[in-house]
């Protein structure tokens, strides 16, 4: 999920694609990219999902590991990375619940950490590869 927002001057762009690539392509241009997670918001989405995965978010909440949040609330982080001061010269932040996402272990479990992002998310040779594979696929 992303949100582009220009801000004058230096007009940064943001958007949750690229977020460790972007920088460095786009910096020179005061563009400046950084993805965001929203959360489980319900959406009408859930509706195409399996009957197991239904089961496993009902038992998430019941077991009061998991809540749905409302449109507003998911689209709280996107804005957070719009307009927080913090954000409008630098890219590459990963954002989870309204603020930057804390790094954890590749080989964490995300279950022990929801509000972290894994090492390999924000790696740039990774970053790198999936711009390379990308346009390849999309003729850019």
């Amino acid at each position: 999920m992303g949100i582009a927002v220009r801000h004058e001057p230096p007009r940064p762009l943001r958007t949750g694609h690229g977020s460790a690539r972007g920088p460095r392509r786009w910096a020179a241009d005061g563009i400046h990219a950084n993805a965001v997670n929203p959360g489980g918001v319900a959406t009408g989405l859930q509706r195409n999902f399996t009957p197991a995965q239904k089961e496993s978010l009902a038992a998430a909440e019941a077991a009061g590991i998991f809540t749905y949040k409302t449109v507003e609330q998911g689209a709280a982080t996107s804005i957070v990375a719009a307009v927080a001061p913090q954000f409008a010269h630098t890219g590459g932040h990963y954002l989870d619940d309204g603020r930057e996402a804390y790094r954890v272990p590749d080989d964490a479990e995300l279950a022990d950490h929801p509000h972290g992002v894994k090492e390999w998310a924000l790696d740039p040779a990774t970053a790198e590869r999936l711009w390379t594979v990308s346009a390849d696929l999309t003729g850019a």
